[in-house]
């Protein structure tokens, strides 16, 4: 492998990663706004790119192992798109854990909202059911 290969699988991975901080930046919009019908096609895309990110991730590893014994790293262009990847799988980082805090927030305020429901429903049940039982029976208004 030349060194403008190596450079392109490098940049490669950069693009990949600004792709998968968007997509996670977009789950973070989403969550925010309550919109859970776009989560699961985001969360698809999501997944189709870390597959190419991991087998990116393979052939770089690779090609790492190949390029260290040719001095490629030590290139100032290299160790700029390493700092950049380096600086992007930070981002990464944080707004992946952003959004499953997010997403864990969103869940206990949907559970709370559930046990009120349930519990409404129980109370409605256990009181205004009987009262409308007794007025179903034959209680009059008239007297």
């Amino acid at each position: 492998m030349i060194l403008a290969e190596y450079i392109a699988l490098l940049d490669e991975k950069r693009i990949l990663l600004r792709k998968i901080i968007g997509n996670t930046e977009s789950q973070i919009r989403l969550i925010r706004q309550q919109k859970m019908v776009g989560i699961k096609r985001l969360l698809r895309a999501r997944r189709q790119l870390l597959a190419e990110l991991a087998e990116l991730a393979e052939l770089a590893e690779l090609v790492q192992r190949e390029a260290a014994g040719l001095c490629w790293n030590e290139r100032d262009d290299v160790q700029d798109i390493r700092r950049q990847i380096q600086q992007a799988e930070q981002q990464l980082l944080v707004a992946n854990s952003l959004a499953v805090q997010l997403a864990l927030k969103e869940q206990k305020r949907i559970a709370g909202q559930m046990r009120g429901n349930s519990q409404a429903r129980e109370i409605h049940q256990t009181y205004i059911g009987r009262w409308y039982q007794g007025v179903s029976r034959g209680f009059s208004r008239k007297v």
